[in-house]
């Protein structure tokens, strides 16, 4: 293995009269209004400077395990409060070695061999489009797919991400990992979560969501050699009917390993295809009884401040698909420009149709009350950014009247 590379954790931005350092360990955030002096001398001599002692503290802790996780709320803030992009979510490629029953991708685009757009990039071209992003004021880059580890040009991506200051999620079916990400020990990237599904801790619960023999001992596999490697993991389990029965043994598999988990639903529709995926989702007795025990999985997401924003879709982040398209979110795949049209990701991520997502507010929002409000879900399954889907309604209905000890 190559000698560990220690990099510090502070990246930044130079935005205007301000720079943003955000400290990709810990997920601290400070902004310094500047003038003309650059970010780099200040992180290089930041006693050089009159900083307050919290301030001057920031910049003395400079290293440790990159956790994109606890930096994910504070760049959300950072971008609403300063009204840029802090966060994009980029689709490498639809491939994937899986066909996961409730995947939104759908089959036909799981199978492609069309490259993504970063897979049609030379070294210099995918330089160019991170130097764009850094321009935009983006900090995180997340890589999903389709499954990245597969794709074409992601050794590059990381290389070079890494060289221009990004800090890089991958979110990975983990079933294979390459050699060359394998020789590379934690710090020669900056990676702050390398999240995967695991939908049962019972092989043959899992196996059957897959559709693959053996991927649970694959997953389960990698996963335990990127803790070792050093790198932040974290698993997401999808609730859904065919895996509901388990997802308490779920939870103490990972718990015992020390692993992150979350839980999540509802299951939504296809983004690219016509297939109704919300059939996989489980009752609203079942909702009910996991509520029970996770009291906190369904909140009030409706902010008493009418001019609020509804969520930091279109703001704080922005998602671009596999063949160039720009989403407000990646779980709003309503396209708002492609890149490929226009020669700037600026004229879209500022451009009108973004705008109009981006500045949705809760007094837009007909409901008086909402729970687990998401306007990307409401948009993939009810066609409306506005209009929570009707099977999610019922089933909120039932967990939280029983949540509530009374009647809805």
């Amino acid at each position: 293995m190559k000698k560990e590379v220690v990099m510090s954790a502070i990246i930044w931005r130079n935005m205007g009269s301000y720079a943003h350092f955000l400290n990709c360990a810990n997920g601290q955030i400070v902004s310094v209004e500047t003038g003309n002096i650059e970010a780099k001398k200040i992180v290089n001599k930041p006693d050089n400077y009159k900083f307050d002692s919290d301030t001057k503290n920031f910049f003395k802790n400079i290293s440790g395990q990159y956790n994109s996780r606890l930096c994910r709320k504070n760049l959300i803030k950072l971008g609403l409060a300063f009204n840029f992009p802090t966060t994009v979510n980029i689709e490498l490629s639809r491939r994937c070695s899986l066909r996961c029953v409730h995947c939104y991708v759908g089959n036909k685009n799981l199978r492609s061999s069309k490259p993504g757009f970063l897979e049609r990039m030379d070294e210099s071209g995918i330089g160019d489009f991170f130097d764009e992003l850094k321009s935009l004021g983006v900090f995180l880059v997340v890589i999903s797919g389709g499954e990245p580890f597969i794709g074409k040009s992601l050794l590059s991506l990381l290389r070079i991400a890494t060289e221009k200051g990004f800090l890089v999620e991958i979110f990975s079916n983990l079933q294979y990992l390459p050699e060359w990400f394998l020789s590379n020990e934690y710090g020669n990237f900056r990676i702050g979560r390398i999240q995967t599904s695991v939908y049962s801790a019972v092989s043959k619960i899992h196996d059957d969501i897959t559709k693959s023999s053996g991927s649970l001992k694959r997953t389960l596999g990698n996963l335990h050699l990127l803790v070792k490697m050093g790198y932040f993991v974290e698993v997401a389990t999808p609730l859904m009917k065919r895996n509901f029965v388990s997802w308490e043994s779920a939870k103490l598999f990972f718990r015992k390993k020390k692993i992150a988990q979350n839980f999540s639903w509802p299951i939504a529709n296809e983004y690219y295809g016509q297939a109704r995926k919300n059939r996989l989702n489980i009752s609203g007795e079942n909702l009910r009884d996991f509520v029970r025990k996770n009291p906190d999985f369904i909140s009030e997401t409706q902010n008493y401040n009418s001019n609020e924003l509804v969520c930091e879709a279109g703001k704080a982040i922005f998602a671009i698909s596999a063949n160039g398209d720009v989403f407000p979110c990646s779980q709003l795949p309503l396209p708002v420009g492609n890149i490929f049209l226009k020669k700037k990701s600026r004229e879209i991520v500022y451009g009108e149709s973004m705008l109009k997502i981006g500045s949705l507010k809760w007094k837009d929002i007909p409901a008086k009350k909402v729970f687990n409000f998401c306007p990307g879900i409401n948009y993939t399954d009810a066609g409306n950014v506005l209009t929570q889907p009707e099977h999610m309604l019922n089933a909120i209905n039932v967990a939280f009247a029983k949540k509530k000890g009374g009647k809805k």
